[in-house]
């Protein structure tokens, strides 16, 4: 569970806000199930072969140095390039 404090006694500040993603493993395991999901098995379904929907495996600028689509990998990519949809702050 996230949390946020005041940054000073101004009001005007914006709150300092510490998100905690992937503070339960079973979160992130649970992104890592999915990314394994899309990478193994939906990108090599017909449909996607048809449309010649091909998977992008550039890799994630701070985890180069692992192998692309390992658990390892997954975890790296989630904890240094996700954060949330909402503009906070």
């Amino acid at each position: 569970m996230g949390n946020l404090t005041i940054k000073s006694n101004d009001p005007f500040d914006d709150p300092v806000i510490y998100h905690n993603y992937f503070q339960f493993e079973e979160d992130l395991n649970i992104l890592i199930d999915g990314c394994n999901f899309v990478a193994k098995k939906l990108m090599n379904t017909k449909a996607f072969k048809e449309l010649g929907i091909e998977f992008d495996k550039t890799a994630a600028p701070k985890c180069v140095h692992l192998e692309f689509g390992t658990d390892k990998y997954w975890t790296c990519a989630a904890k240094n390039h996700t954060g949330t949809t909402h503009h906070f702050g």
